[in-house]
């Protein structure tokens, strides 16, 4: 089984491909990469599932077990399981940016920020463009370059 692109890697490929056209491209030949392994490995006695219960999860995954020699198997599986993933994680994902927005503006505050919290703003702005994430941003890259931005 050659690498398998998953949904949860293709939406960071777009998020860090916003406004870069060499990444705009990678992006968008993962997304056929992609488009392709469903429709090799998907198709109308096993379709791929939208939206599904822990039970559907559950029956791939008894499948995959029951079928080892079976390649579509496994990587119907390990796609769905995937999309169940980054679903459950969507969740969440508002309290985590907050979570972020919060470590960093304390580390602002004491004016102890790093490359790595640098990182993470831009991250966070990328994935929440609101003027308070792009101003923390700024001020995160204004206090690394010494004040000269």
């Amino acid at each position: 089984m050659d690498h398998l692109i998953h949904e949860s890697e293709l939406e960071q490929l777009k998020l860090r491909a916003r406004g870069n056209p060499s990444k705009m491209a990678v992006y968008a030949e993962a997304k056929n990469e992609y488009q392709t392994q469903l429709s090799t490995h998907f198709n109308e006695e096993f379709p791929f599932v939208h939206s599904f219960s822990d039970s559907h999860l559950d029956e791939l995954r008894q499948f995959a077990e029951d079928n080892p020699e079976d390649e579509s198997a496994q990587v119907r599986y390990a796609i769905q399981k995937d999309r169940f993933e980054a679903r459950e994680a969507d969740k969440t994902a508002h309290i985590d940016r907050r979570l972020l927005r919060e470590d960093l503006t304390r580390k602002v505050a004491a004016g102890d920020v790093t490359k790595s919290d640098l990182e993470k703003a831009a991250e966070l702005a990328k994935m929440n463009g609101s003027v308070e994430n792009k101003v923390l941003y700024a001020t995160i890259k204004n206090l690394l370059n010494g004040g000269n931005e």
